[in-house]
């Protein structure tokens, strides 16, 4: 999977993107008429950078979907709440955008925030799609089917992270430093599980969030009493599941001289963790979900660098981020409706498996295969997305590594059935 280096931007926050329509458009929009998604992002504090890639692929996808007519013959529009990085700030606007008339929202991005919103959206029968969060708590949640998610449960890559580090890294036993929230907690638990049974040890866990912890200052942050006590474990390596701010502890580990192995979740793959724990960063290895780099891929990837304000590449969760906005639309189209979110509810299934295949850049061709009444099967940026009864997805992994400031991918990893 390919990755970049990338420094945080502040971003002037556009709440609604407007798009113009191009000519050459199919079908006929109503005049003035506008479907609504909302999109619930963090695009301030610790995962501000995150988000702002969200927004980026969401927008690609907005044009796309703008291009070829719209959705029903009419101009989408994403309205985008800012979560701020904060699960409870994520219920507010999850409240605003459901007040605001929005029946289908994509987000949120940290599993917390995600389990907070869908406390707004189940009673109010408004689909949630998150294009990032995690955690096996979302698959469990009493949700009347209304919470999706185009990326895979933990429950997997706990399992393929244990065991990587014990049947390849041949290690016998592991600390875990874990961010104190829904992703850091369900996570450790099903590595501890998995790595439990294979015959390996955990020789115990810290908490990667610094009681004096700051989103603000990251850089600031204190983690020696953490690492301390690690060390004080003896683990042959630490298995540290978190976001970008966890190179700061890296880079502290580093610095004190302590010689036990990192191995990283793929929050540690977003944009800004090797930039933060610079040159302690080299050489180590996770795990992360997995796409192809094929034709479908660089569709989107050209079309996201166009749009990044510094021509970056996409990284962490902006394939799924394009993805479940080309959903959305193709299941508004397919259940015929843009207020029925049982019906919507309903197509999303069918428009991800057992039809005729469209893939990126095909929106156009979908949506008239819909109107001749032809099923289809749309195969995203991140790959299929075939919704079990849970609303769950599954989908590959890799284990990564990092080489020369750079992440590179050593092998994919398939979930069985």
């Amino acid at each position: 999977m390919r990755r970049c280096l990338h420094r945080l931007i502040a971003l002037t926050i556009v709440i609604v993107f407007s798009i113009i329509t191009i000519s050459g458009c199919t079908g006929t929009k109503a005049p003035g008429k506008k479907i609504k998604v909302g999109l619930l992002f963090p695009m301030k504090g610790g995962l501000g950078g995150a988000g702002e890639n969200r927004v980026i692929a969401a927008k690609v996808a907005l044009e796309e979907i703008n291009e070829a007519g719209g959705v029903l013959d009419s101009e989408l529009e994403l309205v985008l709440k800012d979560t701020e990085s904060n699960p409870e700030t994520a219920k507010i606007r999850a409240k605003e955008l459901v007040d605001e008339g929005v029946k289908f929202i994509i987000g949120a991005f940290a599993s917390s925030a995600t389990i907070k919103a869908a406390e707004v959206t189940v009673p109010n029968n408004v689909i949630l799609l998150s294009p990032s969060s995690t955690s096996p708590e979302i698959t469990h949640l009493d949700d009347n089917d209304y919470v999706f998610r185009v990326c895979a449960s933990d429950l997997f890559q706990g399992e393929i992270a244990a065991d990587y580090i014990y049947m390849n890294l041949k290690k016998r036993n592991a600390g875990i430093m874990y961010i104190d929230n829904a992703y850091g907690k369900g996570l450790k638990d099903t590595f501890i599980k998995s790595f439990t049974e294979l015959g390996g040890e955990i020789v115990g866990d810290a908490i990667a969030t610094p009681d004096s912890f700051s989103y603000t200052n990251i850089e600031n942050n204190d983690y020696t009493h953490y690492l301390k006590k690690l060390n004080g474990m003896n683990p042959e390596i630490v298995f540290i599941i978190g976001y970008i701010e966890t190179g700061v502890a890296v880079r502290q580990k580093g610095e004190i001289g302590y010689d036990f192995e990192f191995f990283g979740s793929e929050g540690l793959g977003h944009a800004g963790f090797i930039p933060l724990g610079g040159d302690v960063t080299e050489g180590i290895k996770g795990t992360a979900p997995y796409h192809m780099e094929d034709d479908y891929f660089n569709i989107f990837r050209e079309r996201y660098v166009e749009l990044h304000p510094e021509n970056e590449e996409p990284s962490g969760y902006a394939p799924t981020g394009y993805d479940a906005v080309i959903l959305a639309a193709l299941a508004i189209e397919k259940a015929g409706t843009s207020e029925n979110t049982e019906a919507i509810r309903d197509a999303l299934r069918d428009v991800s498996k057992g039809g005729d295949k469209v893939y990126v850049g095909g929106y156009s061709v979908a949506i008239e295969k819909i109107r001749k009444g032809v099923d289809i099967d749309f195969e995203g940026a991140a790959g299929p997305h075939d919704f079990d009864e849970k609303g769950d997805v599954k989908c590959p992994y890799e284990i990564w590594k990092i080489v020369g400031g750079e992440y590179t991918h050593l092998e994919t990893i398939s979930i069985e059935d």
